[in-house]
């Protein structure tokens, strides 16, 4: 195909997204308003789903407890050489309760700027199907409204799982156990950059991975101030486990960037009772899989030793976090490049983006690029994050992943064929989902007498 002709198509694709944008950016907007925890995005779930439907999208699916699926076209092939490529928006928000964008109630707040990506996505979708270019592509594109990305909420979470409504924490994880990415071949993301309130497009290319821990101390309640000595304190465990964990740092490789934090979400009944049940919710962080197997099983030592000093006893449930993000470079030049086309006076470039995300599980099977967008004040999950411009975080990224589709997925789909056939994953599902269940993993001292 000509290089006029698939600009063309571009055009084409831009201008439905232009006539679009009130449309779209009120449905963000609409999210923004209405935040959800992962698993509990109903709301936003039916937004989704309406949308795609009234694009007249194929195979739209409404999934339990929550996520959307649409088609470009009517069906996936299995024809390797028909590639069908996921873009994924992300539907769930997180506790920020100092956010002017939270709701009243829960504390929720889209102060991650989800809602821009499901705005990116539908804008896309829009850009295709309005446009009338589908039987210009050679591949099916599938658009995806992934439920909870935020690692949050965990005893919810945990409670889907023993009821066998959900398999694993993380959204994407759970497509990818539930068959919904079998017949992708690759796979588009996007986020926004902090504190960048113009125009700005990046390519990350890596995004941590991290283990996640629950930590129960449980020791003896005693009178806080006749009996004392005939109880064990677990909050003194806690602590001192704590401390341990501080004590570990300087062990830690600059050029590894670990990451240890942790919360109290119980610390104990009353004041003037010995501590007998104390909990902790830890994150363990780090740029690869290797190192934080390292950290995280010194992390299990010096939290027992805190049990152990303070008579306790220590549980540890240590769960599949998210894997580093292993980013396609090759796709990843083909966004800057687009970027380039469409708005050259722009900030642009790659970037390493030191947070978590299960992207990072994605790419692990198939090609996969996440790119970050500009229009935001402030950073993500803090009070001070909210979109400035939303045609540079929903209409300008937009157009960038729509125009990459297309020369992805033009003259026979070449240049998508090529970067599937020179990706090698490091794990293949079935090696990933055993990896995964590995990591659910308990460990339990006794010290307390019954």
């Amino acid at each position: 195909m000509e290089y006029s002709v698939i600009e063309k198509l571009k055009e084409s694709v831009f201008r439905v997204i232009d006539e679009n944008r009130d449309k779209i950016i009120d449905i963000a907007i609409q999210i923004e308003e209405n935040p959800e925890i992962g698993y509990k995005e109903y709301k936003t779930s039916k937004l989704v789903y309406d949308y795609l439907s009234s694009l007249n999208l194929h195979n739209i699916e409404s999934i339990k407890p929550t996520g959307v699926i649409g088609r470009l076209k009517p069906v996936l092939s299995t024809d390797e050489n028909f590639p069908n490529i996921a873009l994924m928006g992300e539907l769930d928000a997180l506790y920020c309760r100092e956010s002017p964008l939270a709701d009243h109630l829960t504390g929720v707040a889209h102060a991650c700027g989800h809602n821009l990506q499901v705005g990116i996505m539908l804008a896309v979708a829009a850009g295709l199907k309005i446009s009338g270019i589908e039987n210009e592509l050679y591949g099916n594109v599938v658009f995806m409204g992934v439920p909870a990305e935020e690692y949050i909420d965990i005893a919810y979470k945990r409670k889907l799982m023993e009821n066998n409504e959900i398999s694993f924490v993380g959204g994407k994880q759970e497509f990818i156990k539930r068959g919904y990415f079998d017949d992708i071949s690759m796979s588009i993301a996007t986020h926004v950059e902090a504190n960048k309130k113009d125009y700005a497009i990046f390519a990350a290319d890596e995004c941590h991975g991290f283990i996640p821990k629950t930590v129960r101390y449980i020791g003896k309640a005693a009178h806080a101030s006749a009996d004392p000595h005939n109880g064990i304190n677990a909050l003194n465990a806690a602590v001192i486990g704590l401390n341990a964990v501080n004590a570990l740092r300087e062990t830690f490789k600059e050029e590894d960037i670990v990451r240890v934090h942790s919360i109290i979400t119980k610390g104990g009944e009353s004041v003037n009772v010995i501590p007998a049940d104390v909990r902790l919710e830890q994150c363990v962080r780090a740029r690869t899989m290797s190192v934080l197997r390292d950290v995280s099983k010194k992390v299990d030592n010096a939290l027992i030793a805190g049990g152990d000093a303070a008579g306790a006893d220590t549980i540890i449930e240590n769960m599949p976090g998210f894997l580093p993000l292993r980013s396609s470079r090759p796709l990843s030049e083909m966004f800057l490049e687009n970027a380039k086309q469409i708005r050259s006076d722009m900030e642009m470039g790659h970037i390493s983006f030191i947070a978590s995300g299960d992207i990072g599980d994605v790419s692990h099977i198939m090609p996969t690029a996440q790119i970050t967008c500009g229009g935001i004040e402030g950073v993500p999950h803090s009070k001070e994050f909210k979109t400035v411009n939303y045609d540079a975080a929903v209409i300008l990224p937009a157009k960038v992943i729509s125009s990459t589709i297309i020369d992805l997925l033009v003259n026979k789909a070449d240049k998508a064929k090529k970067n599937i056939d020179t990706f090698e994953p490091l794990l293949p599902k079935k090696e990933y989902l055993d990896f995964m269940g590995s990591m659910f993993k308990t460990i339990k001292t006794k010290r307390v007498e019954s």
